[in-house]
């Protein structure tokens, strides 16, 4: 009696080894497109990377942190993905009018080669942040942090895990959740878990999609890339995920600022957190007449008075 493997025909092994040259064909297609995508990436990199002045360190000159203003309280800015310091210019001059010592601060791999940008960990990152912190308390602030989009769900961590060094956390459109949005066919953690399956050669993934403002005479933003190191992106949904696990309460007072019309972070999934976190003090800011990048956008100046507000109600 014969096995299916060794019938008198033949016939199971043929369609086995045709099998077998299927999927080793579909894997060899799938290399050559990785390999192919991979020398693309790199050479709009090294394009990008060639318009930019960087300092000794490594960083980007035009997108060093900086502190700006005097005041016996101190807000501390946390950029978001792909972003750099900038993304506070809009916001920090009617800051520091109100009384605000702003510090616009940078993460660990931001505004750097993108070489380095991929480097650094979600916990390097808050440890910046806490000694952000520390410095600004040692000389004598106190210290709100204000984060947006990304910098918005570390702000958000940084709140958990040492409120007690905080008076106050202003998330802006911050990350919560991301949007589906722009991704009808699978959702974004299904493309994630393919990319990582199916990606050997490349290091950094291009958005076909832009981060602009609604603001008609809004000038065209520099200081954010549009190539991401995939492991700054497991790094996001990572720390979306640590999020959700244990932010249902908070021992500092929060503000929130939802877009509506948000296509990069849910603003649907931050309402219903906002609803059911319980914090001492709850604040929502609802910015109708701007995007993703509200700091740089038309709600940007009363996001501002928002915040004075917010923060003049915890003296």
């Amino acid at each position: 009696m014969t096995s299916p493997e060794s019938t008198s025909d033949g016939k199971w092994s043929t369609g086995r080894v045709r099998l077998a040259w299927f999927l080793l064909s579909l894997y060899a297609v799938l290399l050559l497109g990785d390999i192919a995508y991979a020398i693309r990436a790199d050479r709009g990199i090294v394009a990008l990377e060639s318009t930019w002045t960087f300092d000794a360190d490594g960083v980007r000159a035009d997108c060093l942190a900086r502190t700006t203003g005097e005041g016996e309280t101190a807000l501390l800015l946390v950029h978001g993905f792909n972003d750099s310091p900038r993304t506070w210019d809009r916001m920090t001059p009617e800051l520091v009018a109100r009384g605000y010592l702003c510090r616009a601060m940078r993460l660990p791999g931001f505004a750097e080669r993108h070489a380095q940008y991929g480097r650094p960990t979600t916990d390097e990152w808050l440890a910046e942040i806490r000694r952000e912190i520390d410095r600004l308390r040692e000389a004598g602030h106190r210290v709100v942090l204000v984060g947006h989009s990304l910098g918005g769900a570390l702000s958000l961590r940084t709140a958990l895990d040492v409120g007690d060094r905080l008076e106050g956390v202003v998330l802006v459109a911050p990350a919560i959740d991301v949007s589906e949005t722009r991704s009808p066919l699978l959702p974004i953690r299904v493309w994630q878990r393919i990319a990582e399956s199916i990606l050997v050669f490349v290091p950094a993934t291009a958005s076909p999609f832009g981060v602009e403002t609604k603001d008609p005479d809004d000038e065209p933003y520099p200081y954010r890339t549009p190539f991401t190191p995939r492991r700054v992106i497991a790094q996001t949904i990572g720390l979306i995920d640590r999020n959700a696990a244990d932010s249902d309460k908070l021992d500092v007072p929060l503000m929130v600022a939802v877009v509506p019309d948000d296509v990069v972070v849910d603003p649907v999934a931050t309402e219903r957190w906002y609803e059911r976190v319980e914090a001492p003090r709850k604040v929502r800011f609802e910015a109708n007449r701007s995007a993703h990048p509200l700091p740089r956008d038309l709600d940007a100046p009363d996001l501002c008075r928002a915040i004075d507000e917010f923060v003049r109600s915890l003296e």
